[in-house]
This record gives C-alpha cells, sequence and structure tokens, in this order.
C-alpha cells in the first residue's frame, strides 16, 4: 500500500500533506495530554503524601500519648508511694507476694482501670535493683529479676535499663515476649521520691491500636496499604499485616522474603522519600516513605499505578480515539483535493509509461502553459538523449553499485567498532568513578580517625587519668571504672592508630627503593627488644636479599609478624622464631616466618588477615596487625598465606618480587 501511494500523484500529496496537517494536531495532543497528565500526577503525589503525614502523625500522636500517659503514672503520689512500700516488703521478705497486702489490692484495682482506659496490654512495677515488684496479668512475675532472671534478654528488662541508665522516658523495640506468647513494646520511666529514684513503672502496649491506624485504607482505594517495619539487627521485620498479604506481621522467614524492597529499606534507615517503585509483588506502585522516630519504624503508603493514574489511561484512550478520528478527517480532505490537482495529468501517464517501456519516439503533446506544459517539453528534451546516455548510465549504475556495497560493509565494520568502543569507554568511566569515591572515602576516613575521633579519645583518657590520680573520695568500685575507661579508651587509641595507618597504605603511592632486608631486620629487632627480652624469645635469622621496597612499610610487615609471634606464644615454652629466605626463579623472593606459638586452627586461616578479625579475644589487640601485613604484601604486588596447628605454631609464607 505503501509503494502505491508512492507511485501516484494522489499518494504523493497525501505523503506530503497528511505530515504537515498531522503535526500541529499532534503537537496539541501531546501538551494537552501532559499537561493532564502532569496535572494528575501531581494530584496523586499530594494525596498519598497527605495520607503519609496523616498515618504518620496519627502514630507519632499515639506514642506521644502513651509517653505522656507513662510520665503522668510515675508522678503519681499514689504510685510513688506504692513501689517505695512494695520494695521495703520485697526486702523484708524471703516469699514476696504483692497480693498479700490489702493496699496493694486496692491499687491493683486502680491501675487495671488506668490500663483498659489508656489501651495497654499490662503494667509493671520494677525495683531499682531489676526485681518486678508488681503485674497486672502475670501476678507469678512478680519477684523475678530482669537483671538475672528468665526476662534478662526481654524488651521489658532492656527498657527498664534505658529508664535505670538514663532516667527519662524511654520505648523499647517491638520483639517477642515469651509471658505473652507473641510480640510486644514497653514504655518505662523512673519514679523518684524526694529527688531519689526508686524504680521504674513499665507499661506493655497494646499493638491492635496500632494495627487499626496502619490498616485504615480511607482514601486508598482498592490496592493501596500502609506498610510499617523496623530494623532489628540487620533484618527488617514488619510490625503489622499487610493488606495484601496478612500473614507478613512479624513473621521473620516471609519478612525476609520482601524486605529487598527499596522503600522500606530506605524509611528504617530514616531516608524520606517518594517515587515510582515495584513493590514486593513485582507490581508498579507509587509510594510515598518515611521515617518515624517516635516508635523507630519505617512506614510506607502505596498503590498500585493502574489505580492510582486510571484517570491518565482514560485520558490517554480519549487522545488516541480524538487523534484517529482527526487523521480520518484530513486523509478524506487531502484525497479530494490531489483528485482535482492530478485530473489534467492522467492523460501525461499514458505517453510517459509507453516511453518507459523503451518507445522513445513517443512525445506527450501539452496544450496548456503552465507547470505542466513546462514539465512535458522538459521531459521531451530528456528522451532525446535517453539513447545516448543509456549505456553510460548503466556502467555508471554498475560501479555505483559496488561502491555503495563495499560502503555498506565498511559502515558495519564501523559501527561494530564504535559498539565495542562505547562499551569499553563507559566500563573505563564506571571503575574510574569507584576508583574515586574509593580513594574520597579513605581520605575522609583518615582525617575522622585522626582528628575528630583522636581528639575526644585522647580527652577521656586524660580526663580519666587525672580524676584517678586527684580524685579524692572517690571509692574503690568508681577507681575500677576509671581504670577500665582508661583501658578501654587506650585501646581504643590504639585501634584508630592501626585503622590510620591502614587507610594510608590503600591512599598513598609510597616510593620503592634498592634496600638490603637485613638492615630492615635490624631495625625491628631493635625496636622490639624489650618485648623479645620479656617474654623470654629467641629470634633466628638467616642472610636476607636485597628487593626494591618501600622501606617503611617493610618495617611495619617484619615488626608486626613478630611482635604477633611473641604474643601468641605457647604457654608451655619460651618463643623461637625462625626467618628464613631464599629466590624463585621467576624474580620472586620468599621469606618465611615459623613460630612454636599457640598456633589455630586452619579453617580459620582465611579470618585472620581480614581487618578486626582476633581468634584469642583474651589477648590484647586491635585486630589489625595482620591486615595492615596483607595490605603492605598487596601494595608490594606479592602474596602472604598462612599454615598452622594448635599448640605446635604457624608458618607465614611472604613472596615478594625482587623488583618494580
Amino acid at each position: 500500500m505503501f509503494k502505491a501511494a508512492q507511485t501516484t500523484l494522489s499518494g504523493k500529496f497525501l505523503l506530503y500533506f497528511l505530515p504537515v496537517a498531522l503535526l500541529p494536531l499532534i503537537v496539541v495532543i501531546f501538551f494537552l495530554f501532559s499537561f493532564a497528565k502532569d496535572s494528575i500526577e501531581k494530584e496523586v503525589r499530594e494525596s498519598l503524601g497527605a495520607l503519609a503525614v496523616r498515618h504518620a502523625n496519627q502514630i507519632e500522636n499515639y506514642i506521644k500519648e502513651r509517653q505522656d500517659s507513662v510520665k503522668t503514672l510515675a508522678q503519681m503520689p499514689n504510685i510513688i508511694d506504692a513501689i517505695v512500700r512494695m520494695q521495703r516488703e520485697f526486702e523484708a521478705s524471703a516469699s514476696y507476694s504483692y497480693s498479700s497486702n490489702p493496699a496493694n489490692e486496692i491499687l491493683r484495682n486502680f491501675l487495671l482501670s488506668y490500663k483498659d482506659t489508656y489501651g495497654y496490654e499490662d503494667l509493671f512495677f520494677i525495683s531499682r535493683k531489676g526485681n518486678v515488684l508488681f503485674s497486672i496479668k502475670n501476678k507469678e512475675k512478680a519477684g523475678t529479676n530482669l537483671n538475672t532472671g528468665p526476662l534478662k534478654d526481654t524488651q521489658l528488662a532492656k527498657v527498664f535499663l534505658s529508664a535505670f541508665t538514663l532516667l527519662e522516658t524511654k520505648i523499647s523495640e517491638f520483639d517477642y515476649y515469651p509471658p505473652s506468647k507473641g510480640y510486644a513494646g514497653f514504655i518505662s520511666a523512673p519514679i523518684f521520691s524526694k529527688d531519689q529514684f526508686f524504680g521504674v513503672v513499665a507499661l506493655q502496649m497494646n499493638l491492635d491500636k496500632l494495627h487499626k491506624i496502619v490498616n485504615d485504607y480511607t482514601g486508598l482505594g482498592k490496592t493501596g496499604e500502609t506498610v510499617v517495619a523496623a530494623k532489628v539487627a540487620t533484618d527488617i521485620l514488619f510490625m503489622a499485616p499487610l493488606r495484601l498479604k496478612p500473614d507478613v506481621a512479624f513473621n521473620k522467614n516471609i519478612s525476609s522474603e520482601i524486605s529487598g524492597w527499596l522503600p522500606i529499606q530506605q524509611a528504617v534507615e530514616k531516608i524520606n522519600g517518594s517515587g515510582f517503585e515495584k513493590d514486593y509483588r513485582g507490581k508498579g506502585v507509587f509510594a510515598s516513605w518515611r521515617y518515624l522516630p517516635g516508635i523507630r519504624w519505617g512506614m510506607v503508603i502505596k498503590m498500585d499505578t493502574s489505580e492510582a493514574f486510571s484517570k491518565i489511561i482514560q485520558l490517554k484512550k480519549i487522545s488516541i480515539i480524538f487523534g484517529i478520528v482527526c487523521l480520518l478527517l484530513i486523509v478524506g480532505v487531502v484525497l479530494i483535493l490531489a483528485k482535482k490537482v492530478t485530473h489534467p495529468i492522467r492523460n501525461l501517464i499514458d505517453v510517459i509509461q509507453k516511453i518507459s517501456k523503451g518507445d522513445l519516439s513517443q512525445k506527450i503533446t501539452v496544450n496548456k502553459e503552465h507547470e505542466i506544459g513546462q514539465l512535458a517539453q522538459s521531459f521531451n528534451k530528456m528522451v532525446v538523449i535517453l539513447n545516448t546516455n543509456y549505456l553510460e548510465l548503466k556502467n555508471t549504475n554498475l560501479e555505483l553499485v559496488q561502491r555503495n556495497r563495499d560502503i555498506v560493509k565498511i559502515n558495519i565494520n564501523l559501527n561494530e567498532a564504535n559498539s565495542e568502543l562505547q562499551k569499553m569507554h563507559s566500563l573505563l568511566n564506571t571503575k574510574l568513578a569507584e576508583l574515586r569515591q574509593s580513594n574520597q572515602d579513605l581520605e575522609n576516613f583518615a582525617t575522622i580517625a585522626s582528628h575528630d575521633l583522636m581528639a575526644p579519645v585522647r580527652k577521656i583518657i586524660n580526663f580519666a587519668e587525672l580524676m584517678d590520680k586527684e580524685g579524692n573520695g572517690i571509692g574503690e568500685r568508681d577507681r575500677v571504672l576509671l581504670e577500665k575507661i582508661i583501658k578501654s579508651g587506650k585501646r581504643m587509641r590504639m585501634l584508630m592508630d592501626d585503622i590510620l595507618n591502614y587507610s594510608r597504605l590503600a591512599r598513598h603511592s609510597m616510593p620503592f627503593e634498592r634496600m638490603n632486608l637485613n638492615d630492615v631486620m635490624d631495625e625491628v629487632l631493635r625496636t622490639l627488644s624489650e618485648q623479645i627480652k620479656e617474654t623470654g624469645g629467641q629470634i633466628d635469622l638467616e642472610d636476607f636479599p636485597v628487593i626494591e621496597a618501600n622501606r617503611t612499610q617493610m618495617t611495619q610487615l617484619f615488626q608486626n609478624l613478630i611482635s604477633n609471634s611473641l604474643k601468641y606464644k605457647n604457654p608451655s615454652k619460651a618463643p623461637v622464631i625462625k626467618i628464613s629466605s631464599k629466590f624463585y626463579g621467576d624474580g620472586f623472593v620468599e621469606i618465611v616466618f615459623e613460630d612454636n606459638g599457640a598456633g589455630f586452627n586452619e579453617k580459620y586461616a582465611h579470618l585472620i588477615f581480614q581487618p578486626f578479625e582476633r581468634l584469642e579475644p583474651k589477648i590484647e589487640g586491635t585486630g589489625m596487625g595482620l591486615a595492615i601485613c596483607k595490605k603492605v604484601v598487596v601494595c608490594h604486588g606479592g602474596e602472604i598465606s598462612v599454615t598452622s596447628k594448635i599448640l605446635q605454631g604457624s608458618t607465614f609464607t611472604i613472596k615478594l618480587p625482587e623488583r618494580h
């Protein structure tokens, strides 16, 4: 059909005038559709955003009301008197039971009414030593100690510890609570009497009320829903049933299957946003997500795009129908005009067709003096010279065909080469960006370690040492705590020094020089002389080669390996370290450190070169020494490996290039 349109004037009129007529129509329809589409999208964004704000405010207000209620309860005089009385009764009785005191039963009736009024599951009084003095639903828990008893790992124990430590109202995570045989969250507040801390009041929240807020689908149509989740350790746990997947609430197995959904990941990581995404079902949705700081949850409100933007789909159908109708009208008008214009030309077609078949004796006779007549005269002149030029044109055409084939082949080859070049360029840009980002991260890390982190640690150590030295009136327990602070601070400073050294290996291009490793080893042994003397160690050395390396890094490598062997010595014998070397024929040098130390299980050999990995936590260290060793060896283009047996020692083998 397209070829037929090209071989007739009517068809050419249609092909020429149709785009001219359709272009303005298409532009108008496009802009009208785009404007309407943008307006509908804006309306949907604002609607879901408003719903997200409303639900967030409802949840935050609910939590705020719970916090206010527990604060109020903790400040009631009768509550303060009750916990003071119960604590004395507990301390005075070997078999404590709060129901033995009629006053406690009267208080229980009041608290039962309070619990039902504010919608709590349970209410607890906890002494300052962590003993449960009172529980509405679980009388048998009275007397349980939250620090040592069966509930020590529950959120109730954690929220008590937070209130006890910080002396302020705290809300716990939502986790499994054995007495309730389900998930629960708690709010706690400290109780003071005459400015003296006496204990904690804790309230177990009712999840049904939170679920009622979350499962309010007003304004969310048939496919919209609200998703709330919390980060528990490294997992994401959904805290309420989903409209489209009700069994997901507190189900770790199901949560792990759909927790990779980007909006809920960002929400629990305190990143607010909105946009088009695919949900856990793989369906396109428009979502709005935010972080709820009061309860430490992430919340996502979403709706299927097919429902949220149904008006756009309808608008698109109407636009297509309108365009088709306009197209048919334009085609009809163009065909009518083409017929009137081409009628005089039809008389020329018969003559032209005969000439096209080879009858060059034919001539076109035209009486009208207009463009068509001029065309006929020109055509007659063309026929005269056509015979003369036919053979020449035929030969020229054959040459052009062959050249065109060659050009096509060259073009195909160029396109393939260009495509491969673009792929390589894209890969190069990606790797370059990754390298720049890695260097920037390491520089930032080094800056933080050397300034922002080291300064506070030094102050902590200095102040703690000053208090330990000059603090009159400090008790023995406080001095023990100060010693722990000083020891932990120094270990922190040591750890940050190692991390800083580790990062410098990655971000600085250190110069290489020809050096005798015997000189390096002598310097290391002088540095470690005190440690060798203290441990009774013996170092057996062979002659070492001359290689191209960085002196500072080689010193650090040898010092870390020898120090490691002395530190992890066999408790039953003095340490003996044998260090040898030999040349390989491929331009590499092998250096072997062999000791008779404590050794380790070889199944952990892949871990010891990782940063912060320590197989023996009782021995002081940062876990960075061997990681730095591996980094030094890698920076020199070499390899390091280890073999070991428990109580029979370890052997570290280093392979380094002789030249760079």
